[in-house]
């Protein structure tokens, strides 16, 4: 039996504070795209008390300086490239690279994370102050505080290479609303770029907040500025860097398929809000599972939130998966050296199975000496290769110690569906070393050797699948690490 999308999720233990919009209600995208600006902006935080708590407040008045004046030249040159590039593509602008080894500031330098005071702001005035940024960092430059009569448009543009100027943003709210500009910048020289449409004599604050706690996904903090998620597994790692910050991620099928969604914050439980909207298309949900069907053409916004009952941390980070479901795995190979001279059960069935419910005696169906290299081929829910899903090779060359440790070696799938790996054993490092007497036939010669070696287990995993090697009737596949052979008599 399966349920509509529009059912919220009863899985707490894998999707806590994870809902789902009425999927005939929600918006398609380009719906929230074509919005307008004041309809998106409510979407987003909004500048609040704890945004510009952020900010050390100080009185600097800097309406006398000289330096204003002399510079109304560049000022004016400015003002004629805001106008030229306005209607460029800002984001390009934003990131684009500062070639310049040394920048000269056009204007006079502030630091970030203050809030300044500047007064004696004249209509038509122009006022231009430089600040910094030394390494990728999501910034929101502020304007606010402006007197009832006062209507100032803020612009932040960046030093580009040969004194170019490129436009990171503008704000140009209506009145005395307070103005905000932000964007993801790269290191580099940036100016706060204010211009008076109606001022006398006014008094304004404005600052600029630098925050380098970011994920590699920013910015996309609107429905606009959405993560576009490739038609593959995606395994999403990501931070809530502020209160105000919400991260949105967008996921479209080119053909109906069955897929997953999974979350993970075991890590810090209840430390985000997610919210999965079904902008179009049809999805239907497996019960109690994380299993959904969907159709072609089916877009799927994800949205995560701080959770306003914990305190911030960006340190920490949220795991969610989106992708294709994995439905069968074609092919599995572990092995170690192609060299390896191996035991035989009969020489190593004096010792008990490490399997509890295996036979009697050990046997060792995988043997290595240093290394073991590994692969694994899936399908998806479509019959094609599973791209982009992870798959974890576990083992644990040490079973007589009673106790399961494994190590993981974690893998990809590329594009054929196939995820490949090598582990180093470390022929040096057994634990607990078994020894028995082997005979080999090598190059013709009967050799008798004292094999020292240590008895694991390996198994294969498939994150959000229940495929692999190894389970609960048998756990995995019997290994031995074979630590010294030692040659006793060559016949």
């Amino acid at each position: 039996m399966r349920k509509q999308l529009s059912w919220f999720l009863l899985l707490p233990s894998i999707f806590s504070g994870y809902a789902l919009a009425d999927a005939e209600k929600a918006p398609y995208f380009d719906q929230l795209l074509s919005a307008d600006h004041a309809q998106l902006s409510k979407q987003v935080a909004p500048i609040d008390s704890v945004q510009r708590r952020a900010f050390v407040p100080m009185a600097l008045d800097l309406s006398d300086k000289a330096s204003i004046l002399p510079q109304i030249g560049k000022l004016q040159s400015l003002a004629e490239h805001v106008t030229e590039v306005s209607t460029q593509s800002l984001p390009l602008s934003a990131t684009a690279e500062d070639e310049a080894d040394t920048v000269t500031p056009l204007c006079d330098t502030l630091e970030a994370g203050n809030l300044y005071t500047l007064s004696g702001v004249q209509k038509d005035g122009v006022y231009c102050y430089h600040f910094e940024v030394k390494q990728r960092s999501k910034i929101m430059a502020l304007l606010v505080n402006q007197d009832k009569t006062t209507d100032m448009r803020l612009s932040v543009l960046k030093h580009g290479a040969n004194d170019q100027l490129l436009m990171v943003g503008t704000s140009d709210q209506p009145g005395n609303a307070d103005e905000v500009v932000s964007a993801v910048v790269e290191p580099g020289h940036y100016y706060w770029y204010m211009e008076a449409k109606a001022a006398e004599n006014a008094s304004i604050q404005f600052g600029v907040s630098v925050n380098s706690a970011i994920d590699t996904y920013e910015p996309n903090d609107t429905p606009q500025t959405s993560t576009l998620l490739p038609e593959t597994r995606n395994m999403i790692v990501g931070n809530i860097d502020s209160t105000t910050d919400v991260d949105y991620y967008l996921y479209t099928v080119d053909k109906g398929k069955k897929i997953d969604i999974t979350i993970d914050q075991s890590a810090s439980p209840e430390q985000w809000l997610f919210n999965v909207i079904a902008l179009s298309g049809s999805v239907e949900r497996e019960e109690n599972t994380y299993h959904y069907t969907v159709t072609e053409g089916t877009q799927i916004l994800l949205q995560v939130s701080h959770n306003p009952a914990k305190n911030v941390d960006p340190s920490k980070q949220y795991q969610v998966l989106v992708g294709p479901s994995v439905a069968s795995m074609s092919s599995s190979k572990v092995a170690g050296e192609s060299d390896v001279v191996r035991l035989k059960l009969s020489e190593t069935s004096m010792y008990p199975n490490i399997l509890s419910n295996g036979p009697s005696g050990l046997y060792l169906t995988t043997q290595a000496y240093n290394q073991l290299t590994w692969q694994v081929k899936l399908i998806d829910s479509a019959g094609q290769p599973a791209v982009n899903a992870a798959v974890a090779l576990q083992y644990d060359v040490n079973l007589f110690d009673g106790e399961w440790n494994p190590s993981n070696s974690i893998a990809y799938t590329d594009k054929t569906g196939t995820a490949k790996g090598m582990v180093t054993l470390g022929r040096k490092n057994c634990q607990d070393e078994l020894f028995t007497r082997q005979v080999a036939y090598v190059y013709n010669s009967k050799v008798t050797y004292r094999t020292g070696f240590d008895a694991g287990l390996w198994r294969i995993l498939v994150p959000g699948t229940s495929l692999g090697v190894g389970g609960s009737n048998v756990p995995g596949v019997t290994l031995g690490h074979i630590c010294t052979q030692n040659v006793l008599k060559v016949e």
